[in-house]
C-alpha cells in the first residue's frame, strides 16, 4: 500500500511539473505571436527582454508568479516562468541566483518551505 501511495505522489508531482511547463510554453507562444504580429505588439504592453535591474522589480515578478500558481515552487520553476515572461537580469550569477537571493532577503514576503522551495507568506499552505 505504501508503494502505491508513493507512485500516486510521483504522478501528482509529474502532473504539477507538466502544468508549470505548459504555462511557460503558453507564455512563450503568446510572446512569439505578439512579436510576429507588429500591430498586436504595439497595442499590447510588452515585457520582452525587460531587464529586472531593481531588486524590487524582480521581487514583484517573483510575487506575481507565486500568486498565479498559488503553490510553493522551486527556484528553478520560478526562474523558468519569469524567463518565459521575457524578464532578464544583469546579475553576474544569473537569474536563478538573483531570485534565490531576493527571496532570502525578503523573508517578510516569502516563506522558505525547505531548501530551494518557496511560497508567499500570505498563501495558504495548500499546494506545498
Amino acid at each position: 500500500m505504501a508503494n502505491l501511495q508513493e507512485q500516486i505522489q510521483q504522478v501528482e508531482s509529474k502532473i504539477e511539473d507538466l502544468k508549470i511547463k505548459l504555462m511557460v510554453e503558453e507564455s512563450v507562444l503568446k510572446r512569439l505571436k505578439a512579436i510576429d504580429n507588429p500591430e498586436q505588439l504595439q497595442q499590447t504592453p510588452s515585457v520582452v527582454n525587460t531587464p529586472a535591474t531593481y531588486k524590487d522589480s524582480l521581487v514583484e515578478h517573483i510575487k506575481a508568479v507565486l500568486s498565479e500558481t498559488n503553490r510553493a515552487m522551486t527556484v528553478s520553476e520560478i526562474c523558468g516562468m519569469i524567463t518565459a515572461r521575457g524578464i532578464t537580469t544583469n546579475a553576474k550569477a544569473g537569474l536563478g541566483s538573483a531570485i534565490a537571493c531576493a527571496m532570502a532577503r525578503r523573508d517578510d514576503l516569502f516563506h522558505r518551505v525547505r531548501r530551494g522551495l518557496y511560497r508567499l507568506k500570505n498563501q495558504d499552505k495548500v499546494g506545498l
